[in-house]
């Protein structure tokens, strides 16, 4: 894939990932992160390789949720998907002993398996885990 600032930015928000989580994993301020989104600077070979491994990641999760869910699903069935308002509230749903990611990068997962679900004629809803659905329509 070519090294561009719009690919740099299209992967980065298809996977959830902030500008900051970019910074911070890489040590440099987010206004330089801005600043190669912009096109100000050329995407350094580290950044688009934290990117491209944050995509396999992303795309990992969507094949482990595809496989959970149509392992148990009615074909056309609704599905109903977590989806979390903070971290705090993705932390205290993952399972027992084990770390959850990023809450931006959880839904992120979740919107692209909704997408793929509908694509494949299943309908779609999402909930907090604290409340009932957020959403009762098809998607």
């Amino acid at each position: 894939m070519a090294r561009t600032t719009a690919n740099f930015r299209a992967l980065r928000e298809i996977c959830g990932v902030t500008q900051q989580q970019v910074a911070d994993r890489l040590g440099v301020r987010v206004v330089t992160v801005k600043r190669w989104e912009r096109g100000d600077f050329p995407v350094p070979e580290d950044a688009m390789a934290l990117i491209m491994s944050a995509m396999a990641e992303h795309d990992a999760g969507v094949a482990d949720d595809l496989g959970r869910i149509l392992a148990s699903a009615e074909p056309g069935a609704e599905i109903c998907m977590p989806y979390y308002r903070s971290q705090a509230q993705a932390d205290i749903d993952c399972d027992p002993g084990e770390t959850a990611g990023p809450y931006s990068f959880l839904n992120a997962i979740t919107r692209s398996t909704a997408e793929r679900l509908v694509a494949m004629g299943y309908r779609v809803s999402f909930s907090y885990p604290d409340e009932e659905r957020i959403y009762d329509g098809e998607i």
